[in-house]
């Protein structure tokens, strides 16, 4: 195998490839310690990216060829593995789509994190499971936090939740002080 190759294919030995259910390779890159970024095989990013880091390895790019053979290989290690996952953009489901277990949403940060949404509650987290696409367009979002104590403003109630959003006893004391309990 030409060297360029096996120096830009070891390159991806941590990352997993997959493809969508539409047939589209993907390559999931580690991208911190509980996290990962998700990338189209023939994409520019993963392109400069294979391309940064033969650069800073040997200071020069990689041959045309080689480039162009690595990218042919992860795209036929994905499209020929057996790890069919849904890509999303932002916003995603788990479980059953008509009635899911979770709604995920992105915060397209950093650390890969993801707010899961269940019917106890919320939690900020990481999910290796779930394939968001990131593009430079999708902006960051902040980590959410939990509401403030109840409070009654024109006529409009909100609840304090605890730690993460679960709406337990709180809310029958809040609606109670509220008045719409009758």
């Amino acid at each position: 195998m030409h060297p360029q190759i096996q120096f830009l294919l070891d390159q991806t030995n941590l990352a997993t490839p997959f493809a969508s259910p539409h047939g589209q390779a993907f390559l999931s890159l580690p991208f911190a310690t509980f996290s990962h970024q998700v990338c189209p095989v023939h994409s520019p990013r993963l392109r400069d990216w294979l391309i940064d880091a033969f650069y800073r390895e040997h200071r020069e790019p990689p041959t045309p060829y080689a480039l162009r053979q690595t990218i042919r290989t992860l795209a036929a290690r994905a499209t020929q593995t057996e790890m069919i996952l849904p890509v999303n953009r932002r916003v995603a489901a788990r479980g059953d789509p008509h009635r899911p277990d979770a709604i995920l949403l992105h915060l397209n940060n950093s650390d890969g994190e993801i707010v899961a949404i269940t019917p106890q509650g919320w939690e900020v987290t990481t999910d290796l499971t779930a394939a968001f696409l990131q593009s430079r367009g999708n902006n960051e979002l902040p980590e959410p936090r939990p509401p403030a104590l109840a409070t009654r403003q024109s006529g409009i109630v909100s609840w304090r939740c605890d730690g993460r959003g679960n709406k337990d006893s709180h809310e029958r004391n809040c609606i109670g002080r509220s008045g719409l309990d009758a």
